[in-house]
Parts: C-alpha cells; structure tokens; sequence
C-alpha cells in the first residue's frame, strides 16, 4: 500500500471519528440514551488498512461496544474531539506537502 493511500485511509477514519463523537456528544444529555458507543478508532484503522474492501462504517461498528454513560464525562467527549479534529489537520498537511513535493519533482522546478 502507498503512503499516499495511508494517508487518505487515515484521514477518513480521523474523519468518521470526529462524527461518531460529534452525534456521542449530542446524545450526551438526551436522558433516554443510557449507553454510549465507544469504539477504538486504532483498531478501525489497522483493521481499514489490512482489509480496504471493508468500509469504514461497518469497522466502526464491529469494533464498538456500548457503556454506561456514567463511565463517560462530556469533558472526555470533548477532548476526544478535538484530538480527532487535530489529527485530521496534520493528516492533511502532511498530504499536502507529499503532494507538493511530488509536483516539483514532477516539472522539475525548485520553488
């Protein structure tokens, strides 16, 4: 697998984990919602890399499992946010300086 592709892999499954704890922080206070999802995003991705035809939804779903919320802070949530949220960007920048790199040495231009 290429670098490049590591990278896009990554960055969807940094992706889907800030929507899966963005809707775990809106279910948050709903009274009626007694368990959370919790799902080890390390493992969907190792999992997402080893078996691309999988997608990242059902991954998710095979690698979660359901807690109390009162295991669960909403300030836990939150950084939870933000980590996947700065994980993203630096996935993006990365890939952004790849593909940088790959155009000058493409037209052999220094810039």
């Amino acid at each position: 697998m290429q670098v490049n592709q590591i990278l896009m892999e990554a960055m969807q499954v940094a992706k889907s984990q800030h929507k899966h704890t963005a809707i775990q922080i809106a279910q948050y206070n709903n009274l009626e919602v007694e368990h959370l999802s919790r799902v080890d995003f390390g493992r969907v991705l190792s999992d997402s890399l080893q078996q691309p035809q999988k997608s990242t939804d059902s991954l998710i779903i095979q690698n979660s499992q359901y807690v109390s919320r009162d295991y669960i802070s909403l300030d836990q949530l939150t950084a939870e946010a933000l980590d996947s949220s700065g994980k993203y960007k630096v996935l993006t920048e990365m890939l952004n300086r790849r593909l940088g790199l790959m155009s000058i040495a493409v037209s052999g231009q220094e810039r």
